[in-house]
């Protein structure tokens, strides 16, 4: 098309040789583009928010910063992403969602043309939003649990005792995974694990630039033969959640139920995000447990009985409706609850009456004084505790949609142009 124009957003290394070859394409006319530089992905972040309508973004794949994160927001703001790869392993720019793989050295001519297949003229976009992401592709997952608590209420064990329990069940076909996904990551030290890798944050750096296939997704965990379920080992100090990417976390969630017939997740009950409080950083720090949540087929919720443990409860329930969980597969469970049937129908009634969300009746667990020393032993838990756990959750599962998760890179832009 006579007059097309592109705006290109760049990000490369320091004296990288394509960077100063493509602006000085732009500046001579050469190309009829419009290069604007950067050395970070901070500032190309900026650069997507305050240029205007960018085109395409041309990405060093060695670039600091340079992951599905990076990729996911270029294409949300409407830019295709051609990606300079220098042919280094462990990387599959095109699983992540980049529209275009360029050799290092590559002519102006070459460049063009991705452009001209992937990108829009800015004389053909009305937004920088404008632009069809397409829709995402879909896959069969495994069943996700997904178990958060009142802290102090034993919500690690109840996690612990899904898993077993699911293990035991003939329907447990394809594995059952134990998944840390708490900001505290104790669940290392509940089963005596001696190395403290790989784990969470490994699974998740190996999604930044691509997706493992199953293999090496179960790799990355460990077997507990006396419980038969897998673990996934969780964050190492409560602050690396800062070195989780939300993208790329999805991601690895989304290839754990790819590897797994059943995963239970154990997360912190903090649900609070930007929407709530106004703070990105707060929605980020809770982005685990919400993105579990929102992903999960049954999600316990568990509480402990008096007037704190209920009002924590009921208060942790209508949270996660607040979320989006449907009601009906939220399983409450009441921890040491007392030997008194009448103290345990009147906790029931209770949580029916206050709470906003019309959730099943709460699943009753009485105090276990010998659960130390299984712990300390890591010896199987109780078998009626893990069986009556097991129905309860495989009946809400079955109930609930089919497991499928939506991969989280989108199609290239081209494909959704052309759909269109």
């Amino acid at each position: 098309m006579v007059g097309e124009r592109y705006i290109v957003v760049g990000l490369a290394r320091a004296r990288t040789g394509w960077f100063s070859e493509v602006s000085r394409w732009a500046q001579s006319g050469r190309l009829p583009i419009e290069f604007v530089k950067c050395v970070s992905a901070a500032e190309l972040h900026a650069r997507l928010d305050t240029v205007g309508a960018v085109s395409a973004v041309l990405l060093d794949a060695g670039a600091p910063g340079a992951d599905r994160d990076l990729v996911s927001l270029s294409r949300h703001s409407g830019a295709s992403v051609l990606v300079v790869d220098d042919g280094r392993p462990g990387r599959d720019w095109a699983t992540i969602g980049a529209s275009s793989v360029l050799p290092p050295g590559f002519d102006a001519t070459m460049l063009l043309e991705r452009l001209q297949a992937t990108a829009t003229p800015v004389a053909e976009r009305g937004s920088r939003r404008d632009a069809a992401i397409g829709a995402p592709a879909s896959e069969f997952a495994g069943s996700l649990v997904t178990v958060c608590g009142v802290p102090g209420t034993g919500s690690s064990t109840m996690a612990m005792a899904i898993a077993q329990g699911l293990a035991g069940r003939g329907d447990g076909g394809g594995g059952v995974l134990l998944a840390d996904l708490a900001l505290g990551g104790e669940m290392g030290s509940y089963h005596g694990a001696r190395d403290v890798v790989p784990g969470l944050q490994e699974l998740v750096d190996a999604h930044r630039s691509g997706r493992p296939d199953r293999a090496a997704v179960r790799a990355m965990t460990y077997r507990v033969e006396t419980r038969d379920y897998a673990l996934l080992l969780g964050l190492r100090r409560p602050r690396d959640w800062t070195a989780l990417p939300s993208q790329a976390t999805d991601a690895a969630l989304a290839s754990l139920r790819g590897a797994y017939r059943w995963v239970v997740a154990d997360v912190t009950g903090d649900l609070d995000g930007e929407a709530e409080t106004g703070s990105l950083d707060l929605e980020e720090r809770n982005h685990l447990a919400r993105s579990s949540l929102s992903a999960a087929q049954t999600v316990v919720a568990v509480g402990a009985p008096g007037v704190r443990g209920i009002r924590g409860l009921i208060t942790l329930i209508d949270g996660l409706t607040a979320l989006g969980v449907d009601p009906g597969q939220i399983l409450p469970v009441i921890n040491h609850a007392p030997r008194s049937a009448m103290a345990r129908s009147e906790a029931a009634r209770v949580i029916a009456d206050l709470s906003r969300s019309k959730t099943k009746g709460p699943l009753v667990v009485r105090t276990r004084r010998d659960l130390e020393s299984i712990h300390h032993a890591v010896d199987p838990l109780p078998p009626q505790l893990c069986q009556s756990f097991a129905v309860a959750v495989s009946q809400i599962a079955a109930a609930a949609p089919t497991p499928v998760v939506r991969s989280v890179q989108p199609l290239p832009l081209i494909a959704a142009r052309t759909a269109s």
